[in-house]
């Protein structure tokens, strides 16, 4: 008599097909040998997506103390505080900022508005979204968009969201590096996440930044700058070109060649006085920050 001494697992029917055909069949229960379930299906929605990858910098040094965890509840707060705290934080302020410009136009507010500029809105405002996934210290968002208008009004927003972001983090001693870049890709259905080129470029982008900074794809900037160069008249089109010009004055040009966002742009610094914290505090304690940890090399 034989007994079973073993499992063996195998993806492809050959295996199974083998097994029933050798001597050793006898040592498996035919309902051992069985054929590999049918490929699972997978939903998926393919689009153009304008994709953000953000890394907080110094948490792997954090994370470190948390392996093994403190046993001191006021340690173990301080380490929570230090990691996931400024990663809420940080995601806090990414959404803060980019549905202020939408969430606080109320209906009333839209009504105020020409008819051209009410439908537009109007046409814009239900895709106006963004979606993330996360993995311990990187956050990535991503937005779909449909067309030239939405795009523009998407990149300018998540300019205005990621500036701002950059500075308050600074602000509380938590540099961010990243990337934001634009393209073709697929969201599953099952788990919400996203899959593509875009993705891979974004963190080649981020790894190659070195330093604490945010940049911006070159052929994001390209599609800007040909939106804010064309000649069309169609109050779409200059709603569109507005967008794109707002969203080109937040980005700098670095002695690299690098393209990035500049926390210190005027619409950055706007958006940030109407928000709960003052523009001028923020930016002090962010430069002492950088002054703090320039000294250190």
């Amino acid at each position: 008599a034989y007994a079973s001494a073993g499992v063996c697992i195998d993806s492809s029917p050959i295996f199974a097909y083998r097994v029933r055909l050798s001597k050793i069949r006898q040592l498996y229960e035919a309902k051992m040998i069985e054929k590999p379930p049918p490929q699972r299906t997978i939903h998926y929605a393919k689009g153009r997506y304008v994709i953000v990858l953000l890394d907080l910098l110094g948490q792997k040094e954090v994370m470190r103390q948390m392996d093994p965890l403190p046993q001191d509840p006021d340690a173990l707060n301080q380490v929570v505080a230090k990691s996931l705290g400024m990663r809420s934080f940080m995601q806090d302020q990414i959404r803060q900022i980019f549905y202020e410009a939408f969430e606080k136009m109320e209906s009333s507010d839209v009504d105020q508005l020409g008819k051209s500029e009410a439908d537009l809105f109007r046409r814009i405002r239900p895709n106006m979204t963004i979606r993330s996934n996360q993995f311990a210290d990187t956050v990535v968002y991503y937005a779909l968009v449909t067309d030239e208008c939405q795009f523009a009004a998407m990149v300018m927003s998540l300019f205005f969201a990621v500036g701002g972001a950059l500075l308050a983090c600074l602000a509380h001693g938590v540099p961010i590096r990243g990337a934001i870049t634009s393209g073709e890709a697929i969201r599953t259905g099952d788990t919400d996440e996203i899959y593509g080129g875009p993705l891979v470029r974004a963190f080649d982008i981020e790894q190659a930044a070195g330093m604490p900074r945010v940049l911006v794809e070159p052929a994001l900037v390209d599609k800007l700058k040909s939106i804010t160069e064309s000649v069309g008249t169609s109050f779409d089109q200059s709603c569109t070109r507005f967008l794109s010009n707002i969203a080109m004055s937040m980005t700098e040009v670095e002695e690299d060649k690098c393209i990035s966002i500049c926390y210190l742009s005027g619409p950055i610094r706007d958006s940030r006085i109407s928000n709960s914290e003052n523009y001028k505090d923020l930016y002090e304690r962010a430069q002492r920050f950088v002054k703090g940890e320039a000294e250190k090399f």
